[in-house]
């Protein structure tokens, strides 16, 4: 489809049964996995492939099917397994989406920030309730 505009991606995500996520095998790969974290909160099925920090975010056959990078074989096949199966997409999507909920927010991202940086200057983790925390809450992180 190309470039889409942000207020259109929800459209998309909902016409979606499969979402797929195929990389080429590249030396020194980094891949910044925000289209992985917004197909997770759509709570699709994803198949992707198993390349950098890829795996780290999709357990293969837990929130989704990964395949080897540049294995057109085995990404047809995983697709093919994810379109023919309703039950698996719903629970593949629906473990996604439970673990984007629950590991991937801002609050806990803010929270993780603040543990490095107090760790980095000397100061233990701030303590719950304070105002270095304020931030760090769901309320506070939307």
């Amino acid at each position: 489809t190309g470039a889409v505009d942000h207020r259109d991606i929800p459209k998309y995500l909902g016409a979606m049964d499969v979402a797929v996520a195929p990389f080429r095998s590249i030396e020194g790969f980094y891949f910044s996995p925000i289209k992985l974290f917004e197909y997770m909160a759509a709570g699709k099925c994803i198949v992707a492939s198993r390349l950098g920090q890829i795996e780290a975010v999709i357990g293969d056959g837990e929130e989704g099917l990964l395949c080897g990078a540049d294995d057109v074989d085995a990404l047809a096949t995983a697709i093919q397994s994810a379109q023919s199966d309703a039950e698996l997409r719903k629970r593949l999507g629906a473990a996604a989406r439970r673990r984007v909920e629950t590991q991937f927010t801002w609050a806990r991202a803010a929270t993780e920030t603040e543990e490095i940086v107090a760790g980095a200057i000397g100061g233990g983790p701030p303590e719950p309730g304070s105002a270095r925390t304020c931030a760090a809450t769901d309320k506070g992180a939307r």
